[in-house]
């Protein structure tokens, strides 16, 4: 038996390029593109019933939020361009973030 997660994910989180590639678009990321591309995800449906998320993680952009029900909200990047130097890797957190945030919009209590 298949499991209907795997069909139809709560929550997609693309980079910003992978985004944008997915939906043939070639223009470099900025926050209005990002903001559309999450809207074309949407119509196209994520989640059982239309309720999943869509977090679209943009670099020193932010991450970008959204659900059919929820209006849109930008994260701001933990470091910003002028912090380089502090960051030693970039993915040593990777999605870890998209582990907690299904809970944290749980109606369960764990």
């Amino acid at each position: 038996m298949v499991d209907v997660f795997y069909l139809n994910p709560l929550i997609i989180s693309p980079n910003a390029d992978e985004a944008l590639s997915l939906l043939s678009i070639t223009l470099s990321p900025t926050k209005d593109l990002i903001e559309n591309a999450a809207d074309e995800f949407l119509k196209m449906g994520i989640g059982h019933e239309n309720t999943g998320w869509i977090i679209i993680r943009s670099g020193a952009l932010g991450a970008y939020l959204k659900s059919r029900t929820s209006k849109g909200r930008w994260i701001d990047a933990f470091w910003k361009a002028g912090d380089s130097e502090k960051v030693v890797d970039v993915t040593g957190m990777k999605l870890s973030s998209s582990g907690f945030f299904p809970v944290s919009k749980s109606k369960r209590r764990w």
